[in-house]
């Protein structure tokens, strides 16, 4: 969802949280909760694997690694009282 398309005025407050990672076939499903406006909407987002390797930061480059992911999802604006005032693209 841009969220450039919601007025500034509107948007007092915009929040992501994840509440958990799980499996899903070859993947990874990622659960989460956007709110915006104080409504609180699911969100499913599908985990794709892109790399990892050593983490040149950590205390112990050797011991520690980081992951790299790209996370895809959808979210619907009509769902909640989130969407402006605008058409949504499919109805334009």
């Amino acid at each position: 969802m841009p969220i450039e398309r919601v007025p500034r005025k509107e948007l007092k407050e915009a929040s992501y949280h994840s509440t958990g990672i799980r499996p899903d076939g070859d993947g990874f499903l990622m659960e989460d909760e956007l709110t915006l406006k104080g409504i609180t909407l699911p969100v499913q987002l599908t985990l794709e694997m892109n790399g990892f390797g050593v983490d040149p930061f950590a205390p112990d480059p050797a011991a520690d690694a980081r992951a790299g992911f790209t996370a895809t999802g959808v979210i619907n604006r009509n769902d909640s009282a989130s969407a402006t005032t605008a058409p949504s693209p499919a109805a334009a």
